[in-house]
């Protein structure tokens, strides 16, 4: 087996997770803008500002029976004209800006006091009170010990989970590791799977795994409750009016202008469980090698997969493994055997950077006090920029160091780049079309080739930047990222 250390800084998980969380707190203020809106629409304010933004439209020549192209070139001829009565109609970002800090608050709360509901919801027990020579004790403070962690750490016994795993779950700071029932049988038959199963955990804590889940989680899942599902169901009930029977010239012909929030709020919960998914299985994959590296023993992976795996035919399971959250065991032994596997470009990374990127800039644009558009797609380089750069600079910069990896030029991993992009674009530009489907698709293979050349030309100019001196690697890597970044949106 190839040793190689998975330091914090490399993993990369932490901007991803990053990423996620503006993603979904960006998302919110529009959502929230279009949910107050609809209640708004009851009264005379809400309704006369509804009319001023279609009248807006009719009066520059949208026809919602025609189709997308000829009603652009119908605006364009009166484009300035509109981008004025669009502004002086436009909703205010106000309300869905503090609906969305509300949202934030709540979240806070849910993830500062959600290791004690678990705690109250388990029933779990100190290890004290189950170790009556002390020994425990003493071996999980020795582990604790060895693996250097300053932050306050507690242990704890769930009695009523039989199977031989263990749980670490808090805030920052302050984090529990729960040792299931099963697991202490295990110690006596099985010390080095126990002190392995432990360091695994301890791993978690090492690369701040916790407060990167526990904090997405509690946010995503405050986000579906309050705003998603709201969302949903009042385009529900749309669908319900419209289909009762309604004079609006918008219906059927403009359906798609209609729904297109439903089209947007899905992408958004499977983009978000997709890559949600994606980065607990790599954190569980770097937890392993970390544990390994304090001196788990790799034999203790050698295990079986969950009853049942067997049952599923195998071409079922690789299409559900980018659903589930935890890699299976075969995974885990071959990351183990050559952990150089978790550097390569992923294509699900990339195609969920790329569709990320595209709704961040599509949910930004919609903030207006940020000015021009051109605002929003500089702070979205911002935050997209790290994740892109560190997906397709690890793998450059392991290859350096050691000889026997391999990284690729950057073509594939671009046009997975553009594919997410392009997914993202397609249903965000749902609000503004009319059309359901292109009329010309074939142009967006284009598209596609202008996501891919950036990032050979990224892959191929940090090779060189990495042959400059030390003391300006990073500065010019740094401007590249920017530009090629800068380049893809």
């Amino acid at each position: 087996m190839r040793a190689f250390t998975a330091p914090r800084s490399v993993t990369g998980t932490g901007a991803r997770f990053a990423l996620l969380m503006v993603l979904v707190t960006a998302s919110s203020v529009p959502t929230f803008n279009i949910l107050l809106s609809s209640v708004r629409d009851r009264d005379d304010e809400g309704a006369s500002q509804l009319r001023g933004t279609m009248g807006c439209l009719y009066a520059a020549g949208f026809d919602p029976t025609r189709g997308d192209l000829d009603n652009l070139l119908a605006t364009m001829r009166r484009g300035g004209l509109l981008t004025q009565c669009l502004a002086e109609h436009a909703e205010r970002p106000y309300p869905g800006l503090l609906a969305t800090l509300a949202l934030f608050v709540l979240a806070a709360l849910v993830y500062w006091f959600l290791p004690a509901v678990r705690d109250r919801r388990r029933r779990t027990v100190a290890v004290g009170e189950v170790d009556a020579d002390g020994t425990l004790g003493a071996e999980l403070a020795a582990l604790h010990e060895r693996t250097g962690i300053r932050s306050a750490l507690r242990f704890r016994v769930d009695p009523a989970r039989m199977t031989s795993g263990a749980a670490v779950y808090g805030r920052t700071g302050r984090y529990t590791v729960c040792l299931h029932a099963g697991l202490l049988a295990r110690r006596g038959t099985d010390p080095e799977g126990f002190r392995a199963v432990v360091l695994h955990e301890l791993a978690h804590v090492h690369h701040r795994d916790v407060d990167h889940a526990y904090a997405s989680t509690a946010l995503w899942r405050v986000f579906v409750l309050f705003a998603l599902l709201p969302t949903f169901a009042v385009d529900a009930w749309t669908t319900v009016l419209a289909l009762s029977g309604t004079d609006s010239p918008w219906w059927p012909d403009a359906a798609n202008v209609i729904f297109a929030s439903v089209g947007s709020g899905l992408l958004l919960a499977g983009l978000v469980h997709l890559a949600r998914a994606d980065l607990l299985r790599r954190r569980e994959l770097y937890a392993d090698i970390q544990a390994v590296e304090w001196g788990a023993h790799p034999a203790t992976w050698n295990r079986p997969d969950p009853p049942g795996t067997a049952s599923v035919t195998p071409l079922l399971y690789r299409l559900t493994a980018p659903l589930r959250t935890h890699p299976g065991w075969a995974e885990r032994r071959r990351v183990l055997a050559d952990t150089g596997r978790l550097a390569r470009v992923s294509p699900l990374e990339m195609f969920l950077t790329g569709a990320s990127a595209a709704l961040l800039v599509s949910s930004l644009g919609t903030l207006t006090f940020l000015g021009a558009g051109s605002t929003s797609r500089w702070l979205a380089v911002a935050l997209v920029g790290p994740v892109i750069c560190l997906i397709l600079g690890v793998p450059i910069v392991r290859a350096r160091r050691t000889p026997a990896a391999r990284a690729g030029s950057g073509a594939a991993a671009g046009l997975w780049l553009g594919c997410g992009l392009l997914v993202g674009e397609l249903v965000e530009s749902g609000r503004y079309r009319v059309d359901w489907f292109l009329p010309q698709p074939q142009y967006l293979l284009a598209f596609l080739a202008i996501a891919a050349v950036p990032t050979v030309w990224w892959s191929q100019t940090l090779r060189l930047c990495l042959g400059l001196p030390k003391r300006v690697q990073r500065r010019a890597a740094a401007v590249l990222c920017a530009a090629v970044t800068a380049a893809v949106l």
